[in-house]
């Protein structure tokens, strides 16, 4: 094993605390005023609208659009090897002791997986039976979600925020898989920090978690731009994408020291090779996960 994946495990085990301990409560505490005065356009928009009783039925569809030899949704027996390493992924999180339904999936850096593995995460728990799970672009700076779905990216996000359309003409359902929605960027606001530092930010994360049994959230790298902080405040945690062939050594292992132990649960290692996981899977997109006790 080398000297950065034993890295990483001293830093998990540092960040576990003993089995016994209680699940650590998760608080929102209540908005502060923003350090910067905001700019006419947070100023002038209305909060998101309540949405109708029955949210989910009233949503409209779309067909997604992948590139052939994609690895994204690897779920019809295109890529079982990547599939298997999804599932074992899903079941990680759903038997985490704090059972986190709103997570944040972000990274150290740019170009590490995060998006793709945020796709794919939400489709396989929608995948299990009577299952609502919605996937939200946070990424307002540098969005590629849409873009790998085959998707328009607005309305979206960022125009329910600024009340420039109701919940429901924002959120779409993503076929075939009845039970993936989706919730683009939107139009790529001026200030994104600033629409995510408002109440309504908060109110909208309120809702999307009433409204859906899970909530996977993409969001910018960790420690570049407010926003992931920002995000991660209405979550119940988050889980850190790392790519052992691009990802800095030194960056990934000061991100992961700078999600508190009860925040972080679970780091996936995106795009590992062969030696690493001692089986002939042959394929480049292998997965492994490794879940945070803290």
């Amino acid at each position: 094993m080398s000297r950065f994946f034993q890295a990483l495990e001293r830093v998990r085990k540092r960040h576990q605390p003993q089995m016994e301990a209680p699940a650590p409560t998760v608080t929102h505490p209540e908005p502060t005023p923003a350090q910067h005065a905001p700019t006419a356009e947070v100023e002038e928009a209305a909060p998101p609208p309540k949405p109708p009783e029955g949210l989910i039925p009233s949503l409209r569809a779309v067909l997604l659009s992948l590139d052939g030899g994609t690895p994204l949704l690897p779920f019809d027996g295109s890529d079982p090897v990547a599939a298997e390493q999804y599932k074992l992924a899903r079941t990680k999180i759903l038997r985490h002791h704090k059972r986190p339904r709103s997570i944040v999936i972000s990274s150290a850096q740019a170009d590490d997986g995060k998006s793709v593995t945020s796709i794919n995460l939400a489709g396989c728990l929608a995948l299990k039976p009577n299952t609502n799970v919605l996937l939200v672009d946070g990424d307002m700076r540098r969005s590629q979600v849409a873009a790998l779905l085959g998707v328009p990216e607005a309305p979206g996000l960022s125009d329910v925020l600024l009340g420039r359309c109701p919940l429901e003409d924002a959120i779409v359902r993503l076929q075939p898989l009845s039970g993936l929605f989706f919730l683009p960027r939107g139009e790529r606001p001026l200030n994104p920090a600033e629409l995510l530092e408002s109440p309504r930010w908060r109110n909208l994360a309120a809702v999307l978690r009433r409204e859906f049994h899970y909530v996977l959230i993409d969001a910018p790298p960790v420690g570049l731009v407010a926003d992931f902080d920002l995000i991660h405040d209405v979550t119940d945690g988050a889980i850190l994408v790392v790519r052992p062939d691009h990802t800095n050594r030194t960056l990934c292992l000061k991100t992961i020291e700078a999600i508190p132990p009860d925040r972080l649960i679970g780091v996936v290692l995106n795009c590992v090779s062969e030696w690493f996981l001692t089986r002939p899977f042959g394929h480049r997109y292998d997965y492994y996960y490794e879940e945070s006790q803290g």
